[in-house]
């Protein structure tokens, strides 16, 4: 690399790249060095002077007095790191646009459900008569975890990765049975109660309670 720097005397290039990136032909770089440099570049991370000088069938002396007249492992470094600049930039992107997507389907999924819960001049409302005991504890569950996902709290009270006290759980739990229940047969009411403690008592025992 030391011969690549200007005598004291003399006047470097104004750009001695010609514009052009590192890694691609140097404008004093003859064809057989760049084809030999590009055949290392495209190595990959294992890439040696070797496996170039065995590809082109050349002296490996040949490729080392190439490689340090013409800065390889620099060229190839700056190469390398634009790479991967590339490639998480397009990872980046393809992420963004899946969650693009996804953010269209989950919205019109939900005025669907709002649609259906609501009612409107073409859909009747979800008639609250009719829903089971067994309706009432999805419901219930449901609830809770939309609304701890709102509040940025775990949602998996059920495999122990939680958090949530046995307290927390009969708390939202009775939040919800208390604006479900009038909505309810009287009848169905002993039922319910009895299927939302089974949900109470099943996010208390992932803490031992």
């Amino acid at each position: 690399m030391s011969d690549l720097v200007p005598a004291a005397d003399s006047k470097p290039e104004e750009n001695p790249r010609g514009g052009r990136q590192p890694w691609e032909k140097r404008p004093n770089e003859g064809m057989r060095a760049f084809h030999a440099f590009s055949l290392y570049r495209d190595l990959g991370y294992y890439r040696t002077h070797r496996k170039v000088a065995d590809a082109l069938g050349l002296a490996e002396t040949t490729i080392s007095n190439w490689s340090a007249e013409h800065d390889w492992v620099d060229r190839v470094e700056l190469y390398e790191v634009e790479r991967d600049r590339r490639r998480l930039e397009a990872e980046m992107s393809a992420q963004e646009q899946a969650r693009q997507a996804e953010g269209v389907a989950a919205r019109a999924l939900l005025r669907k459900a709002l649609q259906r819960l609501q009612g409107d001049e073409e859909v009747f409302a979800l008639d609250a008569n009719e829903l089971d005991a067994s309706d009432v504890a999805k419901f219930v569950a449901e609830g809770i975890r939309i609304q701890r996902l709102a509040l940025g709290m775990p949602t998996d009270f059920s495999k122990g990765a939680l958090s949530m006290t046995f307290n927390e759980v009969q708390n939202l739990v009775r939040e919800l049975v208390h604006g479900l229940l009038p909505l309810i047969p009287p009848e169905k009411h002993p039922q319910a109660i009895a299927i939302v403690r089974g949900v109470s008592a099943t996010g208390g025992s992932s803490n031992g309670n």
